[in-house]
């Protein structure tokens, strides 16, 4: 396997095919022929998924390739690369592959052709294969392997929000709880804390599917879990239910209401601080607060709608909203915390 730093050296277009037909892509990047349809037919970035959604897709591909190679289904050549480009999508180094707006990542099929072709090329590339060729990695076949579309995304969705809560969200939280001392929204503070910390833990349950769905056993799905929750240090386990639309909408939901509560806490605090000083600081965070809560309203509406089990469109909505409003609190806290300093 070759050494090879990120990134296609070339420029132009490069003519890629796959089922549908042909169509040229931009020579530099690592998407494929379906991304790229996707992507003349739809709405470009105008409103792009958060990229840590696509990064934990990195863990799932990975626990697949695993089980795949164990069961003989894949080359441990093969598998050794796309395992190597699992870890440079789980480390942020091919985020900018994703160009499509969340609404087209509502359909879960779409969003998997794009991991996969991401991953198919950049392994291509470190067995030095030009990226695009299909050869020696077939992202239709040597990526196959795995949970569907559906309980993929919703499974990315579950691990991004906990990795989110404890390495974005709880870190600033906790040190604006410390440089508050005796503020008495302290207590509120940690409180609200503790509301994000307990719906947390429904995050952690990734659902199975029926075995008849994807073909992966329930042992399959048992060792998947356990190498996701290896890699990420976090304790996932298979949920006790199968996988169902409706049920996966619960733990997301429940996480963004306890997230909205956080958010009108620091509102408050916003507000606390910005008496009488008109900080501008504190007002600006006062309306990204206001932001968040109006996101839980929009998670709300999407998951009560009917028909919302089986719509994509509602499930990218809950993502990229939770997703979102998560980064967004994490930087407002910080924001109160250089206040706090200031004004002491």
């Amino acid at each position: 396997m070759h050494d090879v730093p990120i990134g296609i050296q070339a420029s132009g277009l490069r003519r890629e095919q796959d089922l549908t037909g042909s169509i040229d892509v931009p020579a530099d990047r690592y998407w494929g022929a379906g991304t790229q349809r996707a992507l003349a037919a739809g709405e470009a970035t105008a409103c792009p998924m958060p990229d840590s959604l696509f990064r934990c897709y990195g863990y799932l591909r990975r626990a697949a390739v695993i089980i795949a190679t164990q069961a003989g289904r894949l080359p441990p050549w093969k598998a050794a690369a796309i395992v190597r480009a699992t870890a440079d999508l789980t480390e942020g180094r091919l985020v900018r592959e994703f160009p499509l707006g969340f609404r087209q990542y509502s359909d879960a099929a779409l969003a998997a052709i794009n991991v996969n072709e991401v991953l198919a090329n950049r392994a291509a590339q470190l067995l030095g294969a030009p990226p695009g060729s299909r050869e020696p990695i077939e992202p239709l076949l040597d990526l196959a392997f795995g949970p569907g579309p559906d309980a993929a995304f919703t499974a990315a969705l579950f691990i991004a929000a906990v990795l989110a809560i404890e390495q974005t969200l709880v870190p600033p939280c906790t040190a604006l709880a410390r440089a508050l001392a005796r503020n008495p929204e302290q207590s509120r503070l940690r409180a609200a804390l503790l509301r994000i910390d307990e719906a947390e833990g429904s995050l952690h349950e990734i659902a199975a599917e029926p075995p008849d769905a994807t073909g992966l056993a329930p042992e399959d799905w048992t060792l998947m879990t356990a190498v996701v929750a290896a890699d990420t240090g976090r304790p996932f386990i298979v949920a006790p239910q199968p996988f169902c639309g409706r049920a996966a909408l619960d733990a997301p939901v429940a996480a963004m209401a306890a997230v909205r509560g956080l958010a009108i806490v620091l509102l408050d605090i916003a507000a606390s601080l910005n008496t009488g000083a008109e900080l501008p600081q504190a007002a600006a965070l006062a309306k990204l607060c206001r932001c968040v809560i109006e996101q839980d309203r929009t998670v709300v509406a999407a998951a009560s709608h009917r028909g919302a089990a089986t719509d994509g469109t509602a499930r990218a909505i809950i993502a990229a909203s939770l997703l979102g409003s998560l980064q967004r609190l994490a930087d407002g806290c910080r924001t109160l915390s250089r206040i706090v300093a200031r004004t002491r």
